[in-house]
């Protein structure tokens, strides 16, 4: 009989055999000028941090990936050191694991909006703060929100909506359009 023999496993191979799955926002990724990235790129430093099945979803740092780590903090935090560590400026990462994702994806906020711009701006962290009402010179109106999502319904693009929320919340935050998210929510449970 041979010697005891070690096997050696890849992070990333030990995320596929016990990964939990999660959905990460990324906020402040290729807009305007700033913190430019090929989501190529992104993928392959995410693999190289040891995550499995990386996939991202347009230009806007959305990444589908699994992990061995149970935590959704401790996955923002790990992407966060990561974009730090190359240069990136006020960038945060908003991490939903499969289950919230689902749950998010239950809601039907919009059902009864009209047509026009649908928003959702996802929060790091749980708060039960309530949100005052929105600036009589925006162009959104707040159709609801939950203790970690805020929807926003208008005809036109945002502007400074979401940084009002962030602050008035007192929380890190990122605004996606709701289609992205629902679209993130059913890429993310094809994963299984």
């Amino acid at each position: 009989m041979q010697g005891n023999t070690q096997l050696k496993t890849s992070r990333s191979a030990w995320a596929r055999l016990l990964g939990v799955r999660y959905a990460a926002f990324l906020r402040a990724i290729n807009v305007g000028t700033t913190n430019r990235v090929k989501m190529a790129d992104l993928r392959q430093w995410c693999e190289a941090l040891g995550f499995a099945r990386v996939r991202t979803y347009l230009q806007s740092g959305n990444i589908l990936l699994e992990s061995e780590r149970t935590d959704p903090e401790a996955v923002a935090v790990t992407l966060e050191v990561m974009l730090l560590e190359r240069g990136f400026k006020n960038c945060s990462a908003i991490v939903r694991s499969e289950p919230q994702m689902r749950e998010l994806l239950t809601l039907e906020p919009f059902a009864d909006a009209r047509d026009g711009l649908q928003y959702v701006v996802l929060l790091r962290t749980p708060t039960t703060l309530e949100l005052p009402a929105l600036p009589a010179k925006t162009n959104l109106e707040l159709v609801g929100m939950t203790r970690d999502a805020v929807f926003l319904w208008g005809e036109r693009g945002l502007s400074h909506e979401a940084s009002f929320v962030q602050k008035k919340l007192r929380v890190s935050a990122t605004t996606r359009y709701w289609s992205v998210v629902k679209t993130m929510g059913e890429l993310l449970l094809e994963l299984a």
